[in-house]
């Protein structure tokens, strides 16, 4: 196995594992990193939904170019698969019904949901015209002990460091907006299954099925650490859908998954790794 990324080789090397430093937009590292693969997952992206939203048009521009530059050589060098992590919370934008269903009609209201859906349609042309054989995947919001709450996204994971520090968490809006949790592991089983077989050419929800408003998320990350948390209120952002959880029956039948760890279980395994972390 090789990874490929900025931030190369990780604190705690997994064993067996190549780790290679590079950038999304360096294709000839790119080209060093896909030598030889037949089995290629694309998660990387050059921005997160605020800095998308501040620079709409670098954003696209940068992952676009990335995109066609690995999808190319994904096809020239014979990959047998490409799964793709898009973003089931804004590829939809407003949705018309919930749980949203893979065949409603995108309308990404955010930079980084149209530049994720953009993606999707290189991908699907690239299926077409090339023969590329392809798993995209549209998660929904990702959580678990090794993320990392500096970066402007994961509430989780924020609100854990905030609660260990005593300090108050800025949320936007009154704390009714509502989302679809899934714990990293749940995430992981997903992928090992696409990449193991089943069938491709497909889009797939994977996430929760169920929708958790951002204030039972906080009043369970108080539960699970018995610990208090302030919340500050801000303006709602221009780009956050008021609700948003995905159906993900297909995840089931095309590859026999389900998500296993619930929400609370979720919180009480992320905050205590984040105990022995930032405590």
């Amino acid at each position: 196995m090789r990874v490929y990324s900025r931030g190369g080789q990780p604190e705690h090397p997994v064993l067996g594992v190549e780790y290679l430093t590079g950038d999304i937009s360096d294709r000839n590292r790119l080209r060093q990193a896909l030598a030889g693969a037949k089995l290629v997952a694309h998660f990387a992206d050059a921005t997160l939904p605020q800095t998308a939203e501040d620079d709409p048009l670098a954003t696209l521009s940068a992952n676009l170019d990335a995109a066609f530059n690995i999808l190319t050589l994904c096809a020239a060098g014979g990959v047998e698969r490409l799964l793709y992590c898009s973003s089931g919370g804004t590829v939809y934008g407003i949705p018309q019904t919930l749980p949203i269903l893979e065949n409603a009609v995108p309308a990404p209201i955010s930079s980084y949901g149209l530049t994720k859906y953009v993606i999707e349609n290189a991908i699907r042309y690239f299926g077409f015209k090339h023969g590329l054989d392809y798993v995209i995947c549209r998660p929904s919001n990702i959580y678990g002990p090794g993320q990392s709450p500096f970066r402007q996204q994961g509430i989780i994971a924020v609100a854990m460091l905030k609660t260990l520090r005593q300090e108050a968490i800025t949320v936007f809006g009154d704390g009714s907006v509502i989302r679809d949790y899934l714990y990293i592991d749940d995430l992981t089983d997903f992928f090992l299954r696409c990449l193991g077989g089943g069938p491709g050419n497909v889009t797939v929800n994977v996430g929760s099925g169920r929708g958790y408003a951002v204030n039972e998320v906080l009043e369970l990350i108080r539960k699970v650490s018995g610990q208090p948390l302030a919340v500050e209120c801000l303006a709602v952002r221009s780009f956050d859908v008021p609700a948003n959880y995905l159906d993900i029956d297909l995840a089931n039948r095309l590859y026999g998954w389900k998500p296993r760890v619930g929400l609370e279980e979720g919180l009480r395994l992320t905050f205590a790794a984040f105990k022995k972390r930032f405590a």
